[in-house]
């Protein structure tokens, strides 16, 4: 490993990154497209980033984001841990996998708090096929309570998203279905809404 980037290193979720990788004793340095990081790269036109570099993608919104990093990352030879929590985003990176596998990097997509809770719990459950993972996320935790998840939970409200049911995605309206949580006191039942995740 040549260097540990971490890309949106300034913003909040980067910060968050960079201060468990210094706990683990790991040095990274802080990468932004604008100036005042270790580094200036932008994720839309990528660069500075060689072999052997281990790139953590703060940089959101992927709602947003085009493929350019991880096409970046097979031609340059680094790799790329993204904490995406867009559906379209993660399908466009399994759209690259072949072109990812043929670089010989490694890509380890998707690893906001729901898809990453979600993947544990389903390797530790031991089940093979699961029908469903039910989570539910309270934003207003110090490490969640930010614009950028209230801005990426709120863009689900009445829009269309999907969903897996029925052994794929179907389409809903975002926040349209309910399901209450039992919650141990003092906290008791939360309500949650349906949104869309990677």
């Amino acid at each position: 490993m040549a260097r540990v980037v971490v890309l949106g290193g300034p913003g909040f979720f980067g910060r968050a990154v960079r201060e468990h990788l210094a706990a683990l004793g790991v040095p990274s340095l802080s990468a932004s497209r604008r100036p005042g990081a270790d580094l200036v790269v932008d994720a839309e036109a990528p660069s500075g980033l060689g072999p052997g570099d281990v790139v953590v993608d703060c940089a959101g919104p992927f709602q947003r984001r085009t493929t350019a990093l991880l096409k970046a990352a097979c031609e340059g030879g680094f790799d790329v841990v993204d904490l995406n929590d867009a559906l379209a985003y993660a399908e466009k990176t399994l759209a690259l996998k072949d072109r990812i596998d043929a670089a010989g990097i490694r890509v380890l997509p998707s690893a906001s708090s729901v898809s990453a809770v979600a993947a544990c719990v389903v390797r530790a459950s031991g089940v093979d096929a699961p029908a469903r993972v039910t989570a539910f996320i309270a934003p207003a935790t110090r490490r969640t309570a930010n614009p950028g998840s209230a801005r990426s939970l709120l863009r689900n409200v009445g829009r269309p998203v999907r969903v897996f049911r029925d052994g794929g995605l179907r389409e809903r309206r975002g926040w349209s279905e309910e399901r209450r949580f039992p919650m141990p006191a003092p906290v008791g039942a939360l309500r949650a809404r349906l949104f869309e995740s990677a």
